[in-house]
């Protein structure tokens, strides 16, 4: 996609897309009018808009994805998950923390009858708090979509 827009951005859109069928025939008019009478541009200029000449790609995708700003910011309940996600996994950190360093401090008979499964546990905590961290956590702010491979 980032390549047909570069090729967009840096050539004329008669070697940007190859339109070989009949059906495309007044989308090619339209372009060679368009080019014919507005050079290629729309006039913002004209009815008083004033648009940058060069456009980041990257740095508008960025802020077009950009969940929060466009929609966790202003949704109440995806703030309240938010907070629920945010302190789930500090609880599951600190669980796993303190969970380690019991049983390191428990003595040898209870190590493996209640160690064990307190560990096991601990683990699968932290298991949980990864998921959260690296992939429910971020799907609040910023997720990149790239349209071809859905």
């Amino acid at each position: 996609m980032l390549r047909i827009l570069k090729c967009i951005c840096t050539t004329s859109w008669k070697t940007a897309y190859q339109l070989p069928t009949s059906a495309d025939r007044l989308v090619i008019e339209f372009k060679n009018w368009f080019d014919r009478y507005c050079h290629g541009e729309l006039p913002w200029s004209e009815v008083g808009i004033n648009v940058p000449p060069t456009r980041n790609i990257n740095n508008d995708r960025q802020q077009m994805l950009d969940r929060y700003k466009q929609h966790t910011q202003h949704c109440r309940s995806c703030q309240e998950a938010l907070l629920v996600v945010q302190r789930l996994q500090a609880v599951l950190l600190i669980y796993f923390v303190i969970t380690v360093c019991a049983v390191a401090l428990f003595p040898d008979r209870l190590e493996l009858t209640l160690g064990l499964p307190l560990i096991a546990i601990a683990l699968l905590g932290l298991g949980a708090y990864t998921w959260l961290r690296f992939w429910l956590h971020p799907r609040f702010y910023f997720m990149d979509y790239i349209h071809a491979h859905r």
